[in-house]
């Protein structure tokens, strides 16, 4: 597009001299709220692009005040649904909407090709894939849930039933309801790339591969299995060459999956933690040379625990220098950290991006930390001789961009604070576990742009108050209130958010119940705090969205 109105600069003078194909190219990089209202209201034609069959509409619900994401539904409803090609929502608060589209009118979104729909309650999702099954063209699926579903096994059934869906991406919880689903004879699932966070028990792995035949790529996550593995029946799975395993699973249990169904891999990711023998670079050797003989890519990280570091012999990694590893261009590096009382061992391949380790924790301000997290926890515990300073912390990373920050430390003041921040820019969820006074007499001299902050401790309206100066632009605040502070907090927030122009959107209450909702209820209207909200009580927490 940019070469195009470079050669046609000079006969272009002004927007409207554009033509169809390049607006709508232009619109593509906008949501297309973003887009309509600023393109939209321009004049006839503008608005007639919005309605033309030719434009895919692409609608963003994210986390957002209720007054825009009710003007942004009512643009959605009020356009053609059979225009709609994607739908991403990550507000918990309004998926009830989206969900009523889909209950009421599903039959209009005949060309729904992508649905990302995170935190929704846990008794809303069999439902959803149940309808989900009418759609012609979903092939693109991501969902996530609160609480945890009842049903582990008709919820994969759903999944696998979806007709056209080639990419699943899902982030769910259920009860430790045993998997009674058996191997699939006849498959129909046309699933390409299959991404899992849920912590399947190894032994189902087997049975869920039965099911998707067409598999490109696999991304997964296990836990510890309390059973002793099972022996697979082998499985050709001739497309599929991506594996991402993320597990605590031992060498033997590993070797044996790999064995049954990867052999034609050509990428290979493992983050593993535990098992000492994933250090063993002959067994590597063999299994890589018996069964993955089309294997260009191998990315392993691994942690173990040593009781000392006397206790380790750093030697037996030399093995992973051998020819075999160097013709490859396979090589690895290795560090040491120490959490409380223990000391750990990080081995890592130098191709590796890192983005799959999920949460990494420091303890001792010796550590230098050089991957990458999308959860970072920073602790201090006196009990173990290791007090942390903050203001040393952004030294010891060297990492890009975690998405949640969480602080279990007992002295913080707010420069050092603002400094972390400042130095992870990334940062979307902060999480402080421990209030500290400090905070109060420090003059805020930064922006950050935390947009969540989760506090596990309880709180008053002091704390909330300084709170809210250090990070003016928080979306959403959850926290846990002390029980005659619930008012006074309420009252300050949405005064702050109307005299301020704040843009606190959510307020989450931990730790609450019905009651809790028939508290704020009668506070909101007697005092008139506020007129356009939502009260709702989701799991343990009732939020309050305005």
């Amino acid at each position: 597009m940019a070469h195009f109105l470079q050669m046609h600069r000079s006969s272009v003078t002004c927007l409207q001299d554009l033509s169809n194909e390049i607006l709508y190219d232009i619109f593509d990089f906008l949501h297309t709220y973003d887009a309509y209202q600023a393109f939209g209201n321009l004049n006839w034609r503008f608005q007639r692009l919005f309605t033309d069959s030719c434009f895919s509409h692409k609608i963003i619900l994210d986390l957002s005040s209720k007054a825009t994401f009710q003007q942004r539904c009512q643009y959605l409803h009020s356009g053609n649904y059979q225009n709609v090609k994607a739908i991403h929502s990550s507000n918990c608060l309004g998926v009830d909407y989206i969900l009523s589209l889909f209950l009421n009118d599903l039959s209009a979104f005949v060309r729904l090709e992508s649905l990302v729909l995170h935190e929704i309650e846990a008794e809303r999702v069999l439902p959803l894939l149940t309808n989900l099954k009418h759609l012609p063209q979903l092939y693109s699926l991501s969902l996530s849930n609160l609480g945890k579903i009842k049903d582990p096994n008709t919820l994969h059934q759903l999944i696998f039933s979806l007709p056209v869906l080639k990419y699943c991406n899902t982030t769910l919880k259920w009860t430790e309801m045993q998997f009674t689903l058996t191997r699939c004879l006849n498959p129909t699932s046309k699933i390409q790339c299959f991404i899992s966070r849920s912590d399947f028990d190894p032994n189902i792995l087997g049975i869920l591969l039965s099911y998707m035949p067409q598999l490109v790529r696999l991304s997964i996550s296990t836990k510890p299995s309390i059973q002793t593995l099972i022996s697979w029946q082998p499985i050709v799975l001739t497309k599929l060459t991506y594996f991402h395993l993320d597990h605590s699973m031992d060498f033997d249990s590993f070797e044996m999956l790999m064995s049954d169904f990867f052999h034609e891999l050509k990428v290979l990711r493992i983050s593993q933690n535990s098992d000492i023998d994933y250090l063993n670079a002959k067994r590597w050797q063999t299994l890589i040379t018996t069964h993955l003989p089309r294997l260009e890519k191998f990315d392993l990280q691994h942690i173990s625990e040593i009781p000392h570091l006397y206790y380790f012999d750093v030697s037996q990694l030399t093995e992973f220098i051998s020819p075999f590893w160097t013709q490859h261009r396979w090589f690895f590096y290795h560090t040491t950290y120490r959490y409380m009382s223990m000391w750990y061992i990080f081995f890592f391949s130098n191709i590796s991006t890192r983005t799959s380790t999920r949460h990494i924790t420091i303890v001792d301000d010796r550590t230098t930390i050089d991957i990458r997290a999308s959860q970072l926890t920073v602790y201090n515990d006196e009990n173990f001789g290791t007090l942390l300073d903050i203001s040393n912390l952004t030294s010891l990373i060297d990492f890009e961009g975690p998405k949640s920050l969480t602080l279990r430390m007992k002295t913080y003041d707010r420069n050092n604070l603002m400094e972390l921040c400042r130095a992870m820019p990334d940062v979307e969820i902060l999480v402080l576990s421990t209030y500290s006074a400090h905070l109060v007499s420090i003059d805020n001299d930064y922006d950050t742009a935390t947009a969540r902050l989760q506090y596990a401790e309880q709180i008053n309206l002091d704390d909330v108050q300084t709170l809210i100066s250090i990070l003016p632009n928080l979306k959403s605040l959850e926290m846990n209130i002390k029980g005659d502070h619930l008012e006074s907090i309420i009252r300050f927030l949405l005064k702050q958010k109307a005299s301020s122009n704040h843009q606190l959107y959510v307020i989450g209450l931990r730790d609450s119940h019905h009651g809790t909702v028939r508290r704020l209820e009668k506070l909101l209207d007697r005092e008139q705090l506020a007129t356009n909200y939502t009260v709702k009580l989701i799991s343990d927490t009732v939020y309050l969205w305005s």
